[in-house]
Parts: C-alpha cells; structure tokens; sequence
C-alpha cells in the first residue's frame, strides 16, 4: 500500500506520512473515505469528457489543513450571505470541511459517476450541517 513511499528522501517521506495520517484522521473522525488516489482511466464521466476521451485529472483529496486555510482566506466577513461552489467535488472531503463554515448553501459539481455517487452518499447520511447541500454529476 505505500510501496511509494520507499523512493522519498527522508523530508519528502515525513511529510508524506503526515499527508497519510491527516488524511485517516480526518476518514476516521467523521466515519467517511475520502482518501486515496483514483484513477481517471477507471472513471465512468459525464458529458464530452465520456464521448472524447478523459479530459481532466486523477481524484486526489484535499489535505484537510489546506481546506480549511483556503476558506478562512476568503476575502468575506459573512459566510452565510455566500454559496461554496466546488467544481470537481470528488468524494467530498472539501464539501465535508465547507459544511464546517455557515455557508448559506454548498454545491458540489462532480464528474465523474463513481466518485460522485460516493459524495452523494455522504450527505444523505451524514447531514453535516444546517446548509443546504446540493450535489450535481455533470460536465
């Protein structure tokens, strides 16, 4: 499974295991799977990606700890007067770390079908917050 990791340099494999880690923690804690890498080539996609051919990029979460820093950079005072919009949702751990904030609705727009199904899935049964969720499978 981290068969990877024997190739980094000592810095490089630290912060990579401290990506690991965060990454579990932040799974395990809210009793979801989020991680790990997914191949585009083993996708199901919609719209011209599906007819043309893969037109985007393997899934790879969001280090929780960068999730949170991009929000709280915003340049807004009121998280409530706004929408969060991610445009390629994955399965859903920056969805998951938005509903943290109050914003007034959260949208995730995904591609592909897999990935999608499993962020739908989240949100049915974890109902994270107040905010209304939307979740949308398109290109």
């Amino acid at each position: 499974m981290f068969d990877f990791l024997k190739n980094l340099s000592l810095p490089r494999f630290i912060r990579a295991a401290g990506t690991q880690a965060e990454g579990w923690w932040f799974d395990a804690t809210r009793h979801v799977q989020t991680s790990g890498w997914v191949f585009l080539s083993g996708l199901t996609l919609a719209g011209a990606g599906a007819a043309t051919g893969p037109a985007g990029s393997d899934y790879l979460p969001v280090r929780p700890a960068v999730a949170r820093q991009a929000i709280a950079r915003l340049p807004i005072q009121n998280h409530a007067d706004y929408a969060f919009v991610d445009l390629g949702s994955g399965k859903g751990r920056m969805l998951l770390v938005a509903a943290d904030y109050p914003f007034r609705a959260i949208h995730g727009i995904e591609f592909a079908l897999e990935l999608h199904r499993q962020g739908r899935v989240k949100y049915l049964l974890l109902s994270p917050s107040e905010t209304a969720v939307y979740l949308l499978r398109i290109d």
